[in-house]
């Protein structure tokens, strides 16, 4: 019998929130401290997750040291922290752009421009530009003939 862990790996790491509650469970069957998952939510799960959540339960209470359980622990890590790291990401960003429309309104420019060009300043964000050199360079592209 083949292991369920790689067996339904893309179950597990899929982007919707069914998939971010088996990688929970995945992750409070692992040892790490305090990781815990609600239950009571399994009732919701609908018969292919709540079979692969219970195949994987089986297949851990088993073997718990088998390395597709060891993979997919660390695949679920792996996400967990990429999530924090888009989320720490995702609060400066917002912090910023009150910056950058501040900047933009001490140019004369267009202060919606911030929200309107949204994606166009993230780019700048994640360059490392500050708000001052966001609009600035909003300024040089002449991004506000752009608007509308």
């Amino acid at each position: 019998m083949t292991s369920p862990f790689p067996q339904h790996r893309d179950m597990v790491m899929g982007h919707y929130s069914t998939a971010a509650w088996m990688r929970t469970f995945v992750l409070a069957m692992s040892d790490d401290a305090g990781e815990q998952v609600d239950l009571a939510d399994f009732r919701y799960l609908d018969h292919e997750h709540a079979r692969a959540a219970v195949e994987m339960l089986d297949a851990y209470r088993d073997n718990p040291h088998a390395p597709g359980f060891a993979s997919l622990v660390e695949a679920c890590r792996q996400r967990r922290r990429e999530e924090q790291a888009a989320a720490i990401r995702d609060r400066a960003l917002e912090a910023w752009l009150p910056l950058v429309t501040r900047a933009l309104r001490q140019r004369g420019l267009y202060a919606g421009m911030a929200e309107d060009k949204y994606a166009w300043f993230a780019v700048r964000f994640d360059a490392g530009d500050t708000p001052e050199q966001a609009a600035q360079r909003a300024q040089d592209d002449n991004l506000q003939a752009y608007l509308g």
